[in-house]
């Protein structure tokens, strides 16, 4: 098929409908003559996939706790595939049954993640990290698939806490006594503490009154 000059601009090629190896031939006209052709190679392939990118920030969790982090797990896929399964592996991972590895929990669930413990994406909202027996900090990574191809691993640090000090609570009913007259209230003090940690000592603060408090007699 012969163009004109003036139409070189609107020349295309289509793919062919399945993936082929062609070549196609052009050659140009001086007003003389027909100069020679020149081959081209025309190659119709299906578009490379584009591996999907999986970002994570950093956790913490406080020992003896878990913490639900599917959220926290944000997935793109550049040629727009839906995300089919996850993957999440812990290589270093305090060990609490057999030797393995069990700071993830999917679905409710404690897996063993030491080499890679795969999951459908419609269980990524119960992907749950659970704390060490001891503070720490140590290396978790997760990777998706779409059906193509899997990510590169996505490395995220999670930092095993020491819990927090639950303070202890003091309650005291109000009191009365007559004047002239002393009255033990150590009996009616109760103590209570979460954490269960022995109270050591007790302090005791009279804003209104002038020695109102005795303590071992004195």
């Amino acid at each position: 098929q012969e163009i004109l000059p003036g139409e070189l601009s609107t020349f295309w090629v289509k793919g062919y409908s399945s993936d082929l190896m062609q070549t196609v031939q052009i050659r140009a006209h001086d007003g003389k003559g027909w100069g020679p052709m020149t081959n081209a190679t025309i190659i119709t392939g299906t578009p490379p996939n584009k591996l999907p990118v999986v970002t994570i920030a950093d956790q913490s969790v406080e020992v003896g706790q878990t913490k639900n982090i599917g959220s926290a797990v944000s997935t793109t896929d550049a040629d727009g595939d839906t995300i089919s399964k996850y993957e999440v592996k812990d290589s270093t991972g305090f060990s609490r049954k057999n030797g393995t590895s069990d700071n993830f929990m999917v679905d409710g669930s404690v897996v063993d993640s030491t080499t890679g413990h795969e999951f459908v994406a419609s269980k990524l909202n119960t992907l749950t990290v659970k704390a060490d027996a001891s503070a720490s900090t140590q290396t978790l990574q997760i990777r998706a698939y779409d059906g193509k191809g899997w990510s590169n691993w996505t490395s995220f640090k999670l930092t095993t806490t020491a819990p927090l000090n639950k303070l202890p609570v003091v309650s005291i009913a109000d009191q009365s006594v007559q004047v002239g007259q002393t009255k033990n209230i150590g009996t009616a003090v109760s103590v209570t503490d979460a954490d269960g940690d022995t109270i050591s000592k007790y302090e005791i603060n009279d804003d209104t009154g002038t020695n109102n408090f005795t303590v071992d007699g004195s």
